[in-house]
């Protein structure tokens, strides 16, 4: 495993987390409980088409808590008018 210099702590927006997806970006960050986790050391378990890839770019702290993987629980549909 590589070794990385530590970065300095930084608050992310959901906007800014999304890249981070193994897809668009080779680092892979999750967010739990509003703390941003680097798991690009384990793109097999986080990275595309793995089993926790839908955690990768975004916040999987209510997926987590459900145990659910279904990508409505991350990303809610928004019904006009409600």
């Amino acid at each position: 495993m590589d070794v990385e210099e530590d970065l300095p702590p930084r608050d992310f927006t959901l906007e800014e987390l999304t890249p981070f997806n193994g897809v668009d970006n080779k680092k892979i960050y999750i967010a739990v409980g509003g703390i941003v986790f680097d798991v690009s050391s384990r793109p097999d378990f986080y990275g595309p088409g793995s089993a926790y890839g839908v955690f990768a770019g975004g916040d999987a702290s209510r997926g987590l808590a459900t145990m659910s993987l279904v990508l409505t629980v991350f990303f809610p549909v928004v019904l006009p008018g409600i």
